[in-house]
């Protein structure tokens, strides 16, 4: 099978493409043919050594690795104690706990990992959703308690994670204020947000609004800076790793019952069945900023990596 491969950390220009075997599914496991897998951030870290992505690859050196969390495909292939699973069963899943590996033609992936796709899309629009949205989901109502709430600001609102969130927000009625770069801004409107910061024209973080909830999708700016635009009993959550928001976590506590957070997601069958039932009510459905074919998987990390895409960026490994 044709896959993306890389076997040294640090530069994009260290992926190749190959023919590799392709795989059989162990007892508990499926094999999914791969019609689509969409790029998340993770990728990157994976490519580039991140340490935290060397837990999964290798410490010092990754041995011949094939990125890529989300896909959406078929299934073609089970083992005998993958129970409940049919051939041709159209499916979609998060691989990122599962040693990644979407980036090919087909991978194998535990039972427990795979859930129906949504039936009104198509399988490019449902390989954009199982990180994404599931990052926004628990970032929003596992972590900053949304339910709770009826404001939220939503920081980085037309990327991956920033544009589920915002409609995330607003399928539960929460009022949205979305920040993003002028050139985004009719897009995040589109999403439904309720007010538009322009953050490379206006200073956000002088704004003298409060919220009940800060959802930060980029995390580049210290958490500390945030807490004086909470309300009383606030929450700021950061989806990104940031060192900030760790130190911040313990003291909000107890200075104030403003809250500090930042979360690691895990894949959940269960938050992607709620994510499914949300699309296929047409709430939420995923924005894809362009496709590109596997050949091209290079340049689409690329663009990636440059922080312009206006919702999720998608392989097709049909074109």
């Amino acid at each position: 099978m044709k896959a993306v491969v890389f076997d040294k950390y640090g530069s994009l220009e260290n992926l190749r493409i190959e023919e590799v075997p392709k795989p059989e599914p162990k007892s508990d496991e499926v094999r999914i043919k791969v019609h689509a897998a969409s790029l998340n951030s993770a990728d990157l870290q994976l490519i580039r050594g991140k340490l935290s992505s060397r837990v999964i690859a290798g410490l010092l050196k990754p041995g011949k690795v094939i990125p890529g969390i989300d896909v959406a495909g078929m299934v073609d292939a089970m083992g005998p104690d993958a129970i409940g699973c049919q051939w041709g069963q159209e499916v979609y899943a998060d691989l990122s706990e599962y040693g990644y590996g979407g980036f090919a033609e087909y991978v194998c992936v535990p039972k427990s990992a795979i859930a129906m796709k949504p039936k009104n899309l198509s399988y490019v629009e449902s390989s954009a959703v199982p990180m994404a949205a599931t990052a926004a989901f628990q970032g929003l109502v596992d972590h900053g308690s949304m339910l709770s709430y009826r404001s939220a600001m939503i920081i980085g609102a037309s990327g991956g994670v920033g544009h589920f969130a915002v409609q995330i927000a607003k399928n539960y009625d929460l009022q949205v204020t979305a920040v993003t770069r002028t050139e985004n801004v009719d897009f995040v409107k589109s999403l439904g947000a309720d007010y538009v910061i322009a953050s490379d024209q206006v200073d956000h973080m002088n704004k003298r609004d409060h919220y009940e909830l800060i959802f930060d999708t980029i995390a580049d700016i210290s958490a500390r800076k945030y807490r004086k635009m909470l309300t009383r009993d606030g929450k700021y959550v950061a989806c990104a790793f940031s060192p900030s928001a760790v130190l911040q976590s313990p003291i909000g506590g107890i200075l104030s019952n403003k809250r500090i957070v930042t979360f690691g997601l895990h894949p959940d069958m269960d938050d992607l069945a709620t994510i499914r039932n949300m699309i296929e009510k047409g709430n939420v459905r995923p924005r894809i900023d362009k496709v590109f074919s596997i050949e091209d998987s290079i340049e689409a990390l690329r663009y990636l990596a440059d922080r312009k895409a206006q919702g999720k960026v998608v392989i097709n490994m049909e074109s």
